[in-house]
């Protein structure tokens, strides 16, 4: 892929005709793809001065449901970095009684983030506030949109159970 597909994809993604939340969140990734592309095209071997340790590049908040209350639980996936031998992938999960810290590690920066987002999903589904059938994302049970490994695929429910079950 050269420069000309970026500039080509980004001009589409600027279009009024794109203007709902998904497409927001597709052109800042595509813009951090873009400046890391013209990045490696100019040569450069270090990451670009923009893009810095743990700089958030993934968010999304579910609800549980208390009482008459909704408590936010915001997850925070972090941009992957490079070790001394592989990679990783940080990430927070706010839960209303602590924040989980936890990694996916990968040979590359893509396996890191996919493992990362399993592991997100695995926390999720074995989490109390699951069982407790008061957790959600957009609609109550129609799940929270990350995947999980194949061994806990019965978990799944709505959308997940469709989608990754």
């Amino acid at each position: 892929m050269g420069i000309e597909f970026f500039r080509k994809v980004d001009s589409t993604f600027r279009s009024d005709a794109l203007a709902s939340p998904f497409h927001q969140t597709a052109r800042d990734h595509l813009r951090l793809d873009l400046a890391l592309f013209r990045h490696a095209w100019r040569g450069g071997r270090s990451r670009p001065s923009t893009i810095e340790a743990g700089m958030i590049i993934i968010q999304r908040s579910l609800t549980y449901k208390v009482a008459a209350a909704s408590v936010e639980i915001p997850i925070t996936v972090h941009l992957p970095q490079h070790g001394k031998h592989d990679w990783s992938c940080a990430y927070d999960i706010a839960w209303p009684d602590g924040t989980r810290h936890g990694f996916g590690y990968g040979i590359d920066s893509t396996q890191a983030l996919l493992l990362a987002l399993h592991a997100i999903g695995t926390d999720i589904y074995t989490s109390d506030y699951h069982q407790s059938g008061q957790l959600y994302w957009e609609r109550p049970g129609q799940g929270y949109g990350f995947p999980v490994p194949r061994t806990i695929r019965d978990l799944l429910i709505g959308e997940d159970a469709r989608l990754f079950g």
